[in-house]
Formats: structure tokens, C-alpha cells, sequence
């Protein structure tokens, strides 16, 4: 937990883990394995049909660290975004903070895949991220989330 902001100084345990496998009808098969850059868990995932892993925020530290991180189905990391990859230092300025977290996704169902490569992200300025899942390129759309306005 020394790696979560607010556990400063306190014992360090293994980040999180995935493991990709491939069902082919009769059995799963392993594929890869990967040490996350969360060090406990993500707080939320996607995993599309491609098996491109998704980790978005850390548990206990929304928007701490890598917000946003896509992997590979071999477990390699595509793209990885901190807040100040994805905001302008103005903007990040603007977005609600508590103790552990800087809330920049909006509350419940912010997050989803509009196609099995394009991943949206409504966040709390009242704008959107149109993330490309294979390349992690992103843009962002100022007035078209669905939340903080």
C-alpha cells in the first residue's frame, strides 16, 4: 500500500495482477501476465474483443498516478495518461479533490466501449475522451460528456 497516496511509509504488498486466456470451446487457454501500474487495483475496467485491458484510476486515489493505462492481450502497455497527459494544468485545477482523489470521471457509469476500439470517458468538466483502445491516442471533446454542467 506504500505506492497509494495517503500510506506513505506503510509496507509495500505486490501491485495488481491480470492474466489474459483464450476460450476456444472446450477450455481456456493461458496467453500472458502482467504486473498492473496500480498498486492495489484499478478502480474500474474495460476489456474489449480484442482483449485490450483498460485500467482506469487507482483504488483509494482516483486520479492519482496512471489515470488511465491500456495494455496490449500480451500484457504490454500501449498508452499510459497521468491527468497532466490528459488536462491542461488550468483544467486539472477546476476538477474536484478530496484527501486521496481528484475526481475526474464522472460519478456511476462514466466510462464505456462505444465500439470494440473506440472507449469513452465522460468526465466531470462536462466534457468527453474519445480513446482509441489499440493506438491510445485520445481527443477530447470539451461540451460532449453527459456530466458537470
Amino acid at each position: 500500500m506504500g505506492d497509494v497516496f495517503g500510506y506513505s511509509g506503510r509496507e509495500q504488498g505486490p501491485h495488481a495482477v491480470a492474466e489474459w486466456y483464450r476460450y476456444d470451446g472446450k477450455g481456456y487457454t493461458f496467453i500472458s501476465r502482467t504486473v498492473l501500474l496500480n498498486p492495489i487495483a484499478p478502480q474500474q475496467i474495460e476489456v474489449t474483443e480484442g482483449g485490450n485491458l483498460i485500467t482506469l484510476d487507482n483504488w483509494h486515489n482516483q486520479g492519482v498516478g496512471a489515470a488511465l493505462a491500456i495494455y496490449s492481450p500480451d500484457g504490454k502497455i500501449v498508452k499510459q495518461y497521468a491527468l497532466r497527459d490528459l488536462y491542461a494544468d488550468s483544467d486539472v485545477k477546476r476538477i474536484r479533490t478530496s484527501v486521496s482523489s481528484i475526481h475526474w470521471r464522472c460519478d456511476g457509469f462514466s466510462t464505456f466501449l462505444d465500439t470494440p476500439r473506440k472507449l469513452l470517458i465522460d468526465d466531470s468538466l462536462g466534457g468527453r475522451f474519445l480513446v482509441d483502445v489499440e493506438t491510445g491516442k485520445f481527443d477530447y471533446r470539451a461540451d460532449d460528456g453527459k456530466c458537470g454542467r
